[in-house]
């Protein structure tokens, strides 16, 4: 929140702000959900993220969450191309109506949409977690591994 020029502690806006390294953040976000709600970190990383996209924050636009992933977090920009060779430009927004918009060729993302989809599917995803067995043994699973940063 604090890279949306959000104050943790009282929710109200604040300075300074730092969108692309939050926006990263989420995308890292979600593919750590991810890991957890599949159970595993074998196998296809982009899967595992699609898949929890899908069912948790887009069930329309998850593939373009993914390729906007891609170009943040491997690339530090806004293009990707997948395995099929379509290509992916993005613009980052924070006043369109709408989660994704096209125009042209770019994928214009509202940013604040995708940061209140994100806090809104960790919600969801724990309610889940709270009442279904299955995601418990899941999530146990990769928090033996993944549940605590050492910091020394």
């Amino acid at each position: 929140m604090v890279c949306y020029g959000i104050d943790p502690h009282s929710n109200i806006e604040s300075q300074p702000i730092a969108i692309f390294p939050g926006v990263m953040g989420i995308m890292a976000g979600i593919d750590l959900l991810a890991k957890f709600y599949a159970g595993t970190d074998e196998g296809s990383s982009g899967k595992r993220f699609k898949h929890f996209a899908k069912g948790y924050i887009d069930k329309e636009y998850y593939e373009e969450i993914y390729q906007l992933r891609n170009a943040l977090l491997h690339s530090f920009g806004t293009f990707s191309i997948d395995r099929r060779g379509k290509t992916y430009r993005f613009t980052l927004d924070q006043t369109s109506p709408e989660l994704v918009n096209f125009r042209e060729d770019l994928i214009i993302i509202n940013i604040q949409i995708l940061r209140q989809k994100f806090e809104e599917a960790i919600e969801r995803y724990r309610q889940d977690l709270l009442e279904l067995e299955y995601l418990q043994t899941k999530f146990l699973e990769m928090y033996r591994r993944y549940g605590f940063i050492w910091i020394g």
